[in-house]
């Protein structure tokens, strides 16, 4: 059993690890700032704890999928992104869903170093995520 602790932590670590790594790395370039996407303070989330959670759309990895209404929006932001992809003249969809994937895999440990709590989602998913959000922004 202590086997089991062990590695989960080496794993904690390693993914620590790699995610500071990664910010030192986009400091000089001022990409990315620790911790930058925080949380509601439970301070004010007391006195109205729904009030802070996504109804129709979230933006981000925090909320994804966690009522229904939010998983039926995810089928939508595909949608749009699938439109945006279509309208280039330069590349296929298939070409520029490549080159931005590949681009956010570079940053997967910068991405959630930036996060205030832990993004629980793997790579894969932060990916799909983060490529969504970057043409919703």
């Amino acid at each position: 059993m202590e086997t089991k602790k062990e590695s989960n932590e080496d794993m904690k670590f390693k993914t620590w690890k790699e995610s500071t790594k990664s910010l030192l790395g986009t400091i000089d370039n001022y990409c990315f700032q620790p911790f930058s996407i925080s949380v509601v303070p439970d301070e004010l989330r007391k006195w109205n704890e729904n009030a802070y959670i996504p109804k129709s759309i979230s933006i981000g990895p925090r909320y994804k999928g966690a009522t229904r209404d939010l998983q039926q929006m995810e089928e939508i932001k595909w949608r749009c992104m699938g439109t945006l992809f279509a309208r280039t003249q330069q590349h296929d969809g298939e070409q520029i869903s490549d080159i931005c994937t590949k681009a956010i895999l570079e940053l997967d440990g910068a991405v959630r170093a930036s996060y205030v709590d832990e993004i629980r989602l793997d790579r894969k998913d932060l990916i799909e995520n983060c490529v969504i959000l970057g043409f919703i922004k």
